[in-house]
């Protein structure tokens, strides 16, 4: 994956990490986009996996639910958690007993495109 000028990759525990430092008062934490495959062995839902059982609670944190997109050609479901302290936002792509979880964490990633670059790079 190429990543953008100014960006590290860093793979930490089954989750690619691409890090950027902070560059203004938006987050006390460094700014970064994680990449990571949730595994799918019993064919749930994205509704019934991202339920906070056996995913991440994402369906009560977005209580507009998933946005679909598509993302390189397949179909997605973007999440827009409502309280966050980073800007935080969640894109899910279903990929057989899987799902693609790319998630930006730091709200001045977010207006330079570089959330989206990283998901225009994605190669299924």
């Amino acid at each position: 994956m190429v990543v953008p000028v100014g960006m590290e990759k860093e793979f930490v525990d089954a989750i690619l990490f691409i890090n950027a430092p902070t560059t203004g008062a938006n987050s006390g934490e460094e700014s970064n986009i994680q990449i990571a495959v949730d595994p799918n062995p019993n064919g749930l839902s994205i509704q019934d996996y991202y339920d906070g059982n056996p995913g991440m609670d994402l369906m009560g944190r977005d209580p507009a639910g998933p946005t679909p997109l598509t993302v390189q050609g397949q179909d997605a479901f973007k999440f827009v958690p409502d309280l966050s302290f980073d800007g935080e936002v969640h894109v899910i792509v279903p990929r057989g007993n899987n799902f693609i979880r790319v998630a930006s964490f730091g709200y001045d990633l977010r207006p330079d495109g570089v959330f989206n670059q990283i998901l225009s790079n994605l190669q299924f």
